[in-house]
C-alpha cells in the first residue's frame, strides 16, 4: 500500500521521527463528547504544538482515537 507516494516503512519511519520529538503531553482541556468518548486538547512538548485528540473507551480502557481535525463545509 502506498500513500502520497511513499511506502509503509517510509511512513513508518516518518512516524516514528515524529513521536521521538516528544517529551511530555499536558492535558489542557477536556470536552466529553458521549460516554465512551472525550476530546483532549493537549499542548505537546518537544514539538510545542496544541491539538485536539480523541480517545475512546475500549472495555476499561481508553485508547487514541485519532486527532480531531475540524472539517470544511
Amino acid at each position: 500500500m502506498r500513500l502520497n507516494h511513499k511506502s509503509e516503512d517510509e511512513i513508518a519511519a516518518k512516524h516514528q521521527q515524529d513521536v521521538s520529538q516528544i517529551t511530555n503531553f499536558r492535558v489542557m482541556k477536556q470536552k466529553e463528547v458521549s460516554p465512551d468518548e472525550v476530546q483532549l486538547t493537549v499542548f505537546i512538548e518537544g514539538p510545542n504544538r496544541m491539538e485536539i485528540v480523541s480517545m475512546k473507551r475500549a472495555g476499561a480502557d481508553w485508547k487514541f482515537g485519532g486527532f480531531f481535525r475540524e472539517r470544511s463545509q
